[in-house]
């Protein structure tokens, strides 16, 4: 246990110091862009993960599937993403480069029937830079800047439990602790001679528990065991989070001093809290050759509380479909070992943005993915590619179109380090 608070401690120092993974505008309502809890191996599935019950493979949106590791495995993974991202608003566009620390987890088994996994995992993002030039009220050609800049994180560090209270039957835990903080900056900038230009600034740091449930049921399909399907269901209950909102207003002269200042803090229990979701997933697996799922998610953020949000929070549905293929595992062969994987997914926006005439729109997200798992030299471990294409769609004209191509990369070292060493 003393292993893993070090391991957990090391890498949330990391993912405090990391840069961001996106620039989008969209990213400045809201909680920013949320996390989906895949690692590299499920993100090139599509993101399923409700059903997958794969013993080289650490899955901790379904924490039932944790038990599905061998006795004698120890299983650590780690990620990283390069991304570039295009932007598009009525003939405007833009794009941008940009790279993260995206997880780090472990995976081990405590008894035959009971398993444990820790880690670190985005839970929210925001990163956006953009203004826009408008004309100055009650001046003829006067002209400001009005400049919009956002930064942050949320983490999600948890500790998960599975166990087996009878055969093909998995129930599963993970108690997170979700931590951060997002910053947004506000400043217009004059090009004529004005008295001042102000600058706000809101800082909200948040922090809380939350408790994810997951079960899976296998059902075998033949005398071997070796082809089977498991139906899986996840639920996390509402959480409320304790918050500091610090806002501050600052004006600054063109001489560069700032006379004024004014910094409000609101701290609360209940201004913000994280809804209830449900999961349901279905895979069909074939041991060692093919893998294929769908998965189904639904978050209630039409219940909850943001205080100010400056936008309509709705009710958001995701859907998953992918799969793996392994040619012959049991070869040497590099390419026969290899896992070649694919997916596609679909959501909505959690969040409707304001819009002309007072009212509120969202858009809806697709991606499509392709990944490979290269074996290594103890032919357990595997180096995860992924390439995955995203693209936002607004639901009304004026909107931002974005388009993303995503590249992660992770290594899943699966080690024996349980087995007994044996002379002969």
């Amino acid at each position: 246990m003393l292993g893993v608070i070090i391991f957990l401690m090391v890498t949330s120092s990391v993912m405090l110091a990391q840069s961001n993974s996106t620039e989008s505008p969209y990213t400045r309502y809201g909680l920013g862009r949320l996390g989906n809890r895949t690692l590299t191996a499920t993100r090139s599935m599509g993101g399923i993960g409700n059903g997958v019950r794969n013993g080289s493979i650490t899955n901790p949106k379904n924490p039932a599937s944790y038990t599905a590791v061998d006795s004698l495995t120890f299983i650590f993974d780690v990620g990283a993403s390069i991304s570039t991202a295009w932007y598009k608003e009525e003939g405007a566009s833009n794009n941008r480069i940009l790279g993260n620390f995206e997880h780090a987890t472990i995976l081990f088994p405590i008894t035959d029937f009971m398993a444990m996994s820790a880690g670190i995992l985005p839970f929210a993002q925001a990163g956006y830079n953009f203004g826009n030039i408008e004309p100055l009220e009650g001046t003829e050609n006067g002209k400001f800047l009005r400049h919009y800049t956002g930064k942050g994180h949320i983490n999600d560090i948890y500790l998960g439990l599975a166990f087996e209270p009878f055969k093909h039957f998995s129930v599963g835990v993970n108690t997170s602790y979700i931590f951060g903080n997002i910053s947004h900056y506000r400043k217009a900038q004059h090009f004529t001679p004005a008295p001042f230009n102000p600058v706000f600034l809101d800082h909200l740091n948040l922090k809380g528990v939350r408790v994810n449930l997951g079960l899976q049921y296998r059902i075998g399909l033949d005398k071997e065991n070796k082809s089977s399907i498991v139906l899986g269901a996840t639920y996390s209950p509402n959480m409320k989070m304790r918050s500091e909102l610090i806002r501050s207003n600052t004006m600054i002269t063109p001489g560069g001093s700032s006379p004024f200042i004014q910094v409000d803090t609101l701290t609360s229990s209940d201004a913000y809290s994280i809804p209830q979701a449900i999961g349901i997933g279905l895979t069909y697996e074939k041991a060692d050759k093919l893998m294929l799922g769908a998965d189904f998610d639904y978050t209630m953020w039409k219940d909850a509380h943001f205080h100010n949000p400056q936008s309509e929070f709705v009710n958001q549905w995701q859907v998953a479909l992918g799969g793996q293929y392994i040619p012959d595992n049991t070869q040497r062969s590099f390419w026969s070992r290899t896992a070649y994987r694919f997916g596609i997914s679909a959501e909505n926006s959690y969040i409707n943005l304001p819009v002309a005439d007072g009212k509120y729109d969202g858009f809806h997200s697709l991606r499509a993915s392709i990944g490979a798992g290269f074996p290594l030299i103890d032919l357990r471990s595997r180096l995860n590619f992924g390439i995955e294409y995203g693209l936002t769609l607004p639901k009304s004209k004026g909107m931002i179109t974005e388009h993303t191509l995503m590249f992660t990369m992770g290594i899943t070292f699966n080690e024996g380090w349980f087995r007994k060493l044996r002379l002969e």
